[in-house]
């Protein structure tokens, strides 16, 4: 589905957010990657989503280049940044803002928005309401719900279950998981928090100060090799899904 081959990103010759990244992700797969602030994890969110160039290097998707591929499939790809709470228009209700998504479809009916709220544990009032209305943690919710609606081959989420609670959190990677499972959705989880992406994701890549440290895969505790990652962790405590 993806593939990352000697990206370098580079802001100007002092500063070098990528240093020759290269991992591959199969189609289905959901992939964490993990790093502090300043260790280029967004930047390269950024890069795959083609809103950014790379400097030096190759994106490919689905075997074509990532400009190209994102041209031909406006409908397959959503994402949600981390900055979740100005990707509503404040101007719209919370059903005008879902309905949205459907601008090419029919709309949908009450009953069927209703339905989609309850897929992330809002109560249907929240239709009417406006994004100042709603907590962080609701609109977070929203945003990963329109998201979702496009059915989208490949999702990238930057940062985007961290102000949810972590019932909510729980909540948010079944529903996922199961989307995942009916499309073979490929989903990209941009996040500095390990205990989040080691109980979603299938495989974590780890980095740090724009360098790729490590690739693990399932079996993370196990797969690291790196002291940098065992630190890292050495401080999850796993959760339970069921």
């Amino acid at each position: 589905m993806l593939k990352i081959e000697n990206v370098y990103k580079m802001y100007n010759k002092n500063s070098i957010a990528l240093k020759n990244i290269n991992f591959n992700v199969k189609r289905g797969d959901t992939v964490g990657i993990i790093g502090e602030s300043g260790s280029g994890k967004s930047s390269l969110g950024k890069l795959i989503l083609g809103l950014d160039r790379v400097t030096k290097g190759k994106i490919l998707i689905e075997n074509k280049d990532s400009s190209s591929w994102h041209k031909n499939n406006l409908g397959e790809v959503s994402f949600v940044f981390q900055n979740y709470k100005e990707s509503l228009n404040p101007f719209f209700t919370i059903e005008e803002s879902i309905q949205e998504i459907f601008w090419k479809e029919k709309k949908r009916t009450k009953s069927e928005l209703e339905s989609f709220l309850k897929m992330i544990n809002l109560e249907k009032i929240i239709l009417s309401r406006f994004p100042h209305e709603l907590s962080g943690g609701e609109l977070q919710r929203i945003a990963i719900l329109r998201a979702l609606l496009t059915d989208p081959t490949l999702l990238v989420l930057d940062e985007a279950l961290n102000a949810l609670d972590i019932s909510n959190q729980i909540l948010i990677t079944n529903l996922l998981k199961k989307k995942k499972e009916k499309k073979a959705m490929t989903t990209i989880l941009i996040s500095h928090d390990l205990e989040i992406a080691t109980m979603f994701c299938d495989k974590l890549i780890i980095l740090k100060e724009g360098e790729l440290i490590e690739i693990l895969n399932s079996d993370f505790l196990k797969d690291a090799k790196h002291s940098y990652t065992k630190t890292l962790l050495d401080a999850v405590i796993p959760l339970n899904l069921d």
